[in-house]
């Protein structure tokens, strides 16, 4: 009489998504994908952020009278839009998401060159990201003025120098995610 074999089920394979778990192994890693991921995270939120600003800005912009906000928070949002937009979204997009997830797979390599400073990058990435969330949250950067200067932020008080710190550590962030592509 023949027996039948029972199926075989073949084991999930081990990918960057399952090879550990928990929130440790993602803050501790050093997959170049996995860092990817955290830096799309990071990102999709300022994304929102900012949508969440020119939100605001469209709402004001709905009535003739333009009564929901007065010019002075106007400003801010603009200028908050700005901030969140272009340093955290259009900047860090493309270098770090593509960057740190797809380049090291299109180029063969197992890993990025130096994976402990690309997590040390992302670390940056995300204190300069929480330094521009407390400036917003505590007054709002300069009205009417864009610029992130040393001197306005002497003039303007203690949300724009905290601004001008962040500028500080994003440009330690670039220069950190820069040493992975070069």
């Amino acid at each position: 009489m023949a027996t039948q074999a029972a199926p075989l089920v073949a084991a999930p394979a081990v990918t960057y998504l399952n090879h550990e778990t928990g929130v440790a192994s993602w803050l501790l890693t050093k997959d170049h994908k996995r860092i990817g991921i955290m830096y799309l995270l990071v990102v999709t939120f300022a994304f929102f952020l900012g949508g969440l600003f020119a939100s605001g800005i469209r709402l004001e912009l709905a009535t003739p009278a333009g009564d929901l906000v007065s010019a002075d928070t106007y400003n801010k949002l603009f200028t908050m839009h700005g901030v969140a937009m272009v340093f955290f979204v259009l900047i860090p997009a493309v270098p770090a998401i593509l960057g740190n997830f797809v380049l090291p797979l299109m180029l063969g390599a197992k890993d990025v060159a130096f994976p402990k400073i690309n997590l040390l990058s992302w670390y940056v990435f995300v204190i300069g990201f929480l330094f521009t969330v407390y400036a917003m949250l505590a007054g709002g950067v300069d009205t009417g003025r864009v610029r992130i200067f040393s001197c306005h932020a002497l003039i303007a008080g203690c949300a724009q120098s905290i601004l001008v710190i962040q500028r500080g550590i994003l440009h330690l962030d670039d220069e950190l995610s820069s040493r992975q592509i070069a």
